[in-house]
């Protein structure tokens, strides 16, 4: 008995991915999320109430995502509202306020499984320690503690980039040592 794929869920500012996963391999299931408007610029410039700018049927498949590709500036915001939810529901002294509407712009990722990031870098969904950064940790100063641990696997592109970008700066500190700008410039005289 042949088992059934999970469904891959794509989220992502990367352009053509989706055609590239398919082109690559037919047969895999895949739900891309579409909001141009929000995914323009790489996923670096994302607001914090990223969920109330989804529509319902992107809503509705971050919530059903097993297997999510995405940018960590993307997820951390949709984590930090769920557990700022999951705070607010435990914490006994807590009464129905006006932070309570916003509950329904909260995604809940439960189905998540793996999250795969489409960077090498994980600093936004784990940020440093840093005090400077307020917004990454409860009001309390006895829970001054950083986002935690997803439930999910998560996985990043890192490794493969090492040779190319140690590559480039062997490269970039020839051409400096050569003055090779200056020989360029030289070259468009003539």
């Amino acid at each position: 008995m042949v088992g059934v794929s999970p469904k891959i869920t794509l989220f992502t500012s990367i352009a053509n991915l989706g055609s590239a996963l398919r082109k690559a391999a037919p047969t895999l299931p895949i739900v891309e999320i579409q909001e141009n408007f929000l995914l323009a610029g790489r996923g670096i410039n994302i607001d914090n109430n990223i969920a109330e700018h989804l529509s319902s049927q992107s809503r509705q498949a971050l919530e059903q995502a097993e297997i999510l590709v995405t940018e960590p500036k993307l997820l951390s915001p949709l984590l930090k509202q769920q557990q700022q939810q999951q705070e607010r529901s435990i914490n006994k002294n807590s009464t129905k306020d006006s932070n309570s509407s916003n509950d329904n712009n909260i995604i809940n990722l439960s189905n998540l499984k793996w999250c795969q990031f489409t960077f090498a870098g994980v600093d936004a969904l784990f940020p440093l320690n840093n005090d400077d950064d307020e917004d990454d940790y409860s009001d309390d100063d006895e829970s001054k503690k950083k986002i935690p641990r997803p439930s999910f696997v998560l996985t990043r592109f890192s490794g493969s980039f090492g040779p190319p970008i140690a590559e480039w700066c062997l490269a970039r500190i020839i051409g400096h040592e050569r003055k090779f700008d200056l020989s360029r410039q030289d070259q468009g005289q003539k």
